[in-house]
């Protein structure tokens, strides 16, 4: 006996992949359902064996698994520069990674798609989240509340920028356009530990 669903499995996986880098460049309106299965090596037959519509291909994306958590970093004791740096850069080796599905959630949402605009919200309250129980340790409630909205603003502007960046010059690359120091240096400043150096 014969067990196919590993190779269906496999199949489905490359036509979300392909869907997604599709959908990031192009948009889900300007993608169409030939261009993801000659993307990926399918007749357009075979991709409707998997996805009965495009529709449904983006729900799939939807419900990709986030990945690992942004930061392991534990509130154990009061924040210093070298961890919030750790803490910067474990979220923009994050974002660079899945920034094909980030630059679809950013295209999506401003396009008025109800679930891209609920996962654009679920991210950026978890990054402040992270943001927050940190800065509690060195200040008030008040002051981390303003400092969190500051630091989520820096990285998911820079994210952002450097998204739009890469799309507008039509690159498909593996370089990471982010400029990491300068938003390292900012991030410490807007914390408060500017006089603690970034490294």
């Amino acid at each position: 006996m014969t067990v196919r669903a590993p190779r269906r499995d496999e199949t489905r996986s490359r036509i979300i992949q392909g869907a997604l880098e599709l959908f990031a460049r192009d948009g889900f309106d300007n993608t169409t359902v030939r261009g993801i299965a000659r993307r990926v090596g399918l007749t357009d037959a075979a991709l409707y064996y998997h996805f009965k519509s495009k529709r449904e291909i983006l729900e799939a994306i939807w419900e990709m698994p986030g990945g690992v958590s942004p930061s392991q970093i534990h509130v154990d004791a009061p924040l210093t520069a070298p961890q919030l740096c750790a803490i910067v850069e474990s979220l923009l080796e994050f974002a660079h990674i899945n920034r094909d599905f980030i630059t679809l959630v950013n295209r999506e949402n401003l396009a008025g798609d109800e679930t891209a605009r609920a996962i654009r919200h679920h991210n950026r309250a978890h990054v402040r989240r992270i943001f927050h129980q940190h800065l509690l340790t060195i200040t008030t409630p008040e002051d981390a509340d303003l400092r969190s909205d500051a630091l989520v603003t820096l990285i998911l502007g820079g994210t952002l920028r450097a998204s739009i960046q890469q799309n507008l010059a039509g690159v498909e690359s593996d370089d990471d356009p982010v400029d990491r120091e300068r938003i390292l240096r900012a991030a410490v400043h807007l914390a408060g530990l500017a006089e603690a150096g970034v490294r």
